[in-house]
């Protein structure tokens, strides 16, 4: 019987998504650098840590066989999962922690809540693979850029009426004029119209950050609707440490960068643009919240008492982020607080880093390997080597 008051090593899977970053000259891309990989001549675009059946990690045992992490879990969920508190009724890690590096926009994007999730997974498993919902949080490592949230509506109207091409747009909204009837004519116009709008923006003398956008996106898309959310999103810039949470049915597009992300253990996304994938305008519009205009959550993370790690706290239940840095990390600090045990998820970044465990030989944690704690585990500190290490751990945030 293997005891589980243990780390035990995980190995992630890599995503190689055409957005992902690729090689330059004398620089590989952050992921293959980070685990020790050639250059595949391929983009390098999301680690995955975790049990999502899309790319479920592996677990190293003692012996040297490996199983996925899920297989582990199935053997005994109450000790590697924790109480009935953290206890899913799928029985399977609430969260997926990634490392997301890409070179190209992603798609213009929203997630579904739980409930539209269940629903669209019954209706059409084959594009929304679970019927979990995914909020998700993104940290930068290097400067970031995304769009997410709507702008504010007066502010969208004076961006388009400084443009002619796009009168043929304005002329398609309902009255009375809204964001959603904005969105819903846009989807409306034929591919011709689109051609013709996106032809017709020209480079404004007092440019706005949003013809900025635009005419970043263009190249990449140069027939596709999704570059006029351009004009209709907040756009964003996360320097390392920042943080942006991504709740249910908020739209958004990560644009440039490198950065931790982590989210409700899902793989569901309703796709409105900037992608050769399904676009599915009926779900994006049923769903999406057309009332969260200029409402972004963003984060620098806390520093906890004594400490100078920075923890980011979403508002939900499946997942919390620390970042390790100078101070040691107690896994008992939360049972100390009367919670239960937890799993997690350890990434080592950069540097190195001592697992030090009661009456057990340290274990030296090297860049790039990830390790599982299985909530059995309520004692042992990580402990940073040098004032360089850096580490991401992630655990559920009942």
């Amino acid at each position: 019987m293997i005891s589980l008051q243990q780390f035990f090593p995980l190995l992630g899977g890599v995503q190689h998504y055409a957005w992902g970053s690729l090689a330059h000259p004398h620089k590989l891309p952050y992921i293959a650098r980070l685990l020790h990989q050639p250059d595949l001549n391929e983009p390098w675009a999301e680690l995955w840590l975790g049990t999502h059946p899309k790319l479920c990690s592996e677990i190293i045992l003692p012996d040297g066989k490996k199983k996925t992490l899920q297989e582990f879990i199935d053997q005994n969920p109450l000790e590697i999962l924790g109480g009935k508190k953290n206890t899913q009724k799928t029985q399977t890690l609430p969260f997926l922690l990634k490392i997301l590096s890409c070179e190209k926009p992603l798609s213009i994007q929203c997630h579904p809540d739980l409930k539209t999730a269940a629903l669209l997974h019954t209706e059409d498993p084959e594009n929304y693979p679970d019927s979990n919902h995914k909020p998700e949080t993104i940290i930068a490592l290097t400067t970031f850029k995304a769009m997410a949230g709507f702008r504010e509506f007066s502010e969208i109207l004076k961006d388009l009426k400084r443009h002619p091409a796009c009168s043929c747009w304005l002329e398609k909204v309902s009255n009375p004029q809204t964001l959603q009837s904005l969105c819903e004519a846009l989807f409306q116009l034929t591919q011709e119209e689109i051609n013709s709008i996106l032809t017709g923006i020209t480079a404004d003398p007092m440019i706005s950050k949003a013809d900025q956008l635009f005419q970043y996106l263009l190249p990449f898309y140069p027939k596709d609707r999704g570059t006029l959310f351009a004009f209709l999103l907040q756009y964003i810039t996360l320097e390392p440490g920042e943080s942006l949470f991504i709740k249910a049915n908020q739209p958004h597009a990560y644009i440039k960068g490198t950065g931790i992300e982590c989210m409700a253990n899902s793989d569901n996304v309703i796709r409105a643009g900037l992608t050769p994938k399904k676009i599915d305008v009926k779900n994006l519009l049923k769903t999406v919240d057309f009332n969260s205009q200029g409402v972004l959550q963003k984060s620098s993370g806390i520093h906890p008492t004594n400490s100078s790690n920075h923890l980011y706290l979403p508002p939900i239940a499946e997942y919390r982020v620390t970042t390790i840095t100078q101070s040691s990390f107690d896994l008992s600090q939360r049972e100390k607080e009367n919670e239960p045990a937890f799993p997690g998820i350890l990434l080592i970044l950069e540097g190195s880093f001592t697992l030090q465990l009661p009456n057990q030989p340290a274990v030296k944690a090297k860049t790039g390997s990830a390790w599982f704690r299985p909530a059995a585990l309520k004692q042992g500190i990580i402990i940073p080597d040098t004032k360089k290490s850096f580490a991401v751990w992630a655990e559920p945030n009942f």
